[in-house]
């Protein structure tokens, strides 16, 4: 199975948003946007409008208020914040299950 790391940047004033929304549908394939900690929310907002766009299934309906439809999902794409990721890495690694001297230490005086 071949993986690969895509990495998009460009000027402000560029729509890369709908560029990359735009390769991951139509790719279908499992996918994971790392944004900022402060952008994840607004991240999946967007990911779930170009979903509705540029799904192939045939029911691109939105609602009067440019929402995407109740079918619309997010099967194959992940948000990641780096937080997330970080924590998301540790957990598999092990590196958040080590408890410290300090916390049994104190878990002990209560």
């Amino acid at each position: 199975m071949r993986k690969m790391i895509n990495v998009f940047y460009g000027r402000e004033n560029l729509n890369k948003e709908e560029f990359i929304y735009k390769r991951i549908f139509e790719g279908n394939k499992r996918s994971i946007v790392i944004v900022p900690d402060q952008y994840g929310l607004e991240a999946e907002k967007a990911a779930l409008k170009y979903a509705s766009l540029y799904r192939h299934d045939k029911s691109k309906k939105t609602t009067p208020q440019n929402m995407p439809s109740p079918k619309t999902s997010l099967i194959n794409v992940e948000i990641k914040t780096f937080s997330r990721l970080m924590h998301d890495v540790f957990n598999e690694l092990g590196g958040l299950n080590t408890i410290s001297w300090e916390t049994c230490r104190s878990s002990r005086d209560i």
